[in-house]
């Protein structure tokens, strides 16, 4: 079992960033979806409405031009170190570091499509982290280190 003693960061990446499809697809839907509300819109309510949905869209793909433009699609998606877990957030890809010490329990979650991280924190948040997406190795890994994460928690609370 590796133990968290040693000072190391471990890294992990998903297997396919795709922020050029998700831009491409939500260009399209916006197309489709903003075309169709403009010609039937005959309320207020309803052209209120289509610029709801319209600004809606236009803040992901500025998103999504931001993730391209910056290239922080190509930075680790979730970080372990001795003090901190790192995990890379879908808007504007920035980090939500956790805090070890905030950390009360880390249990595992399989389900049949995917496995889940559930971290909870001293104020009894909870916190989800998918592993889809990542390789098979990286899957058992990540598992391993929260385990290993979760049992010096467990040493440290007695």
């Amino acid at each position: 079992m590796i133990s968290l003693s040693e000072n190391k960061e471990y890294t992990f990446k998903r297997e396919h960033p795709e922020p050029f499809n998700n831009l491409i697809y939500t260009v399209f839907i916006f197309s489709i979806l903003f075309h169709i509300r403009d010609l039937t819109a005959n309320s207020i309510y309803e052209r209120l409405y289509g610029l709801f949905i319209a600004g809606t869209f236009i803040v992901l793909i500025l998103n999504q031009l931001y993730i391209i433009i910056t290239k922080k699609y190509k930075l680790s998606d979730l970080i372990i170190d001795n003090n901190h877990i790192a995990i890379k957030k879908w808007f504007l890809m920035r980090y939500y570091t956790i805090d070890l010490q905030q950390v009360k329990n880390i249990t595992e979650l399989l389900l049949t499509l995917d496995n889940l991280i559930e971290i909870t924190l001293m104020n009894n948040k909870k916190i989800r982290l998918s592993l889809k997406g990542y390789s098979n190795n990286d899957k058992k890994l990540i598992s391993n280190q929260f385990k290993v994460i979760n049992s010096n928690l467990k040493i440290q609370l007695n």
